[in-house]
C-alpha cells in the first residue's frame, strides 16, 4: 500500500531538487564563464614584438618598420592577433597594422 505524501514533504522535495538544479546550472554557467575567458585569453594573447625581425622603411606618411618574419613563431602569433582585431592594434607603445597581402606587418611608434 503506497502512502501519500504530506503537501509539506512533497515541497520539501521539491524545494531539494530544485537546488540540486540550481547547482548544476550554476557549475555549467561558471565552467562557461571560465571556457570564454580562457578564449579571450588565446585570442589576446601577448606578442613580444622584439622578437620579430624588422626593417626601417619610409611610406608615404613617413618612417615606419615593416616585416615579413615568415619563419618566426612570434611573427605568425603577431599576423594571427592581427586578424583578429580587424588587422590593426596598439601594441606596448607601437600601433601595429597588417598590409592587405595579409603577410607584412608594418609597426609605427606612437606620439603621445
Amino acid at each position: 500500500m503506497s502512502e501519500k505524501l504530506s503537501i509539506e514533504k512533497r515541497l520539501d522535495l521539491t524545494e531539494a531538487r530544485i537546488n540540486i538544479i540550481s547547482e548544476g546550472l550554476n557549475s555549467i554557467l561558471t565552467e562557461m564563464v571560465r571556457l570564454d575567458n580562457l578564449a579571450e585569453e588565446q585570442k589576446t594573447a601577448p606578442v613580444d614584438l622584439e622578437k620579430v625581425k624588422w626593417i626601417e622603411t619610409q611610406g608615404p606618411k613617413g618612417k615606419f618598420e615593416k616585416s615579413e618574419d615568415f619563419n618566426n613563431l612570434e611573427f605568425k602569433k603577431l599576423v594571427k592577433t592581427l586578424a583578429e582585431h580587424d588587422k590593426k592594434m596598439t601594441i606596448d607603445s607601437y600601433f601595429v597594422w597588417l598590409f592587405e597581402n595579409g603577410s607584412t606587418v608594418g609597426r609605427k611608434k606612437k606620439s603621445f
